[in-house]
């Protein structure tokens, strides 16, 4: 993952480079190998790099030419693809990272168009200094954060709220507080703890002029591709045929994560969703490790992901995580959560298991979260 941030200020008023660099500091724990900052007028941001494809400097961000300004957290898939379709000579391209791919796409097919075109996870700012216009985008299912604020001088954004501080008065709100003891904060694809701080909703792009208000665009909801045609075709196919398909559309999936120049790895668990994504690896991947969180007692999985680590014939790191360290680490999840964590309490162990793949070199792992609903999780529910 990578930091951004970033201020949008109105007519007059100047935007101050310690508080972008104070921004920078507070997300450099999501990007610790490279960070900039950029400065146009009223606009500035700040991005600190994780260096996972293109390792070299040519990755370094933010991209900027002579009109246009990038910042961009996340991956893009289908970027090879995508080059193809840019009728763009191989060395107008800075470098070979998705970055230099997406750039190259928003300045050439513009914001709509590309947001069409692209597959991954992804938080971008794109800025028209020529049409002061900023857009904040954000990826289709919100795997990627980026909230912002408004204010009587500008907007503000940033992957994560209490990068804000710099820039903003940034204080709860007691009332969202509140109901996040209910897991509100954990359902909403559009509220935060914070006072006037929101999401920008997973689908949708913020589209912010200068002197004008923002203005919020969806470019794809879920619902769109439900397809009572393509239902009927599958309803008519023999099962047999079915999981071919589907087994295929899977392995492709698996295949396009696969792009890191950087060391990758899988976490896995006992359930079926995490073990499938791993062993669809294969075996173009010598040096791709497997990390679980070994959470001890009785709900410990440790027996069945070696079973998994055995079978597909790959190493098996664990993050023992004893009982006490729940409570232990509550509170350092909880900041960087940036809300009380009711839903999703897996996300300590999982820190646990994060820090184990840190010390191992590993900067890109395969997970099987959001995928229970898909695989059923474990063995024991189908």
């Amino acid at each position: 993952m990578c930091g951004i941030a970033g201020v949008l200020l109105k007519s007059g008023c100047e935007v101050d480079q310690l508080s972008l660099l104070k921004m920078a500091e507070i997300l450099r724990h999501r990007g610790p190998d490279y960070s900039q900052t950029v400065k146009r007028k009223h606009f500035g941001c700040v991005h600190t790099r994780l260096s996972i494809v293109d390792l070299s400097p040519a990755g370094n961000q933010p991209f900027v030419n002579d009109r246009y300004v990038l910042v961009y957290n996340g991956e893009i898939y289908n970027h090879l693809a995508l080059r193809e379709k840019l009728r763009v000579q191989p060395h107008e391209f800075r470098g070979t990272s998705d970055t230099a791919t997406l750039f190259s796409s928003l300045t050439h097919f513009g914001v709509e168009r590309t947001l069409e075109l692209i597959r991954g996870m992804f938080a971008f700012a794109f800025y028209d200094c020529v049409e002061e216009t900023l857009y904040l985008c954000r990826d289709r299912f919100g795997i990627k954060p980026l909230v912002w604020k408004g204010g009587a001088n500008g907007l503000y954004w940033a992957s994560e709220a209490k990068a804000l501080g710099p820039v903003t008065t940034l204080e709860p709100d007691p009332v969202k507080a509140l109901h996040s003891l209910a897991g509100i904060a954990d359902h909403s694809a559009e509220y935060t703890a914070f006072k006037d701080v929101w999401q920008v909703p997973p689908g949708n792009y913020l589209v912010c002029k200068m002197g004008h208000e923002p203005v919020l665009r969806e470019y794809y909801s879920l619902a769109s591709q439900v397809s009572q045609a393509e239902y009927n075709e599958l309803d008519r196919t023999s099962t047999r045929k079915v999981c071919e398909t589907f087994l295929w559309l899977f392995r492709r999936s698996v295949k396009s994560m696969l792009m890191s120049d950087a060391p990758m790895g899988a976490f896995v668990s006992g359930g079926v969703d995490s073990s499938l994504v791993a062993a669809a690896v294969g075996n173009g991947f010598t040096d791709f490790q497997l990390f679980t969180a070994n959470v001890v007692g009785r709900f410990s999985e440790y027996q069945d992901a070696r079973l998994l680590a055995d079978h597909i014939g790959r190493e098996l790191h664990q993050s023992r995580f004893e009982p006490q360290q729940m409570i232990e680490d509550w509170a350092h999840c909880t900041y960087h959560y940036e809300a009380p964590i009711v839903t999703h309490t897996n996300s300590i162990p999982f820190a646990s298991v994060a820090r184990v793949a840190r010390q191992r070199g590993v900067k890109a792992v395969l997970t099987g979260e959001g995928s229970d609903e898909l695989f059923y999780g474990y063995p024991h529910l189908l």
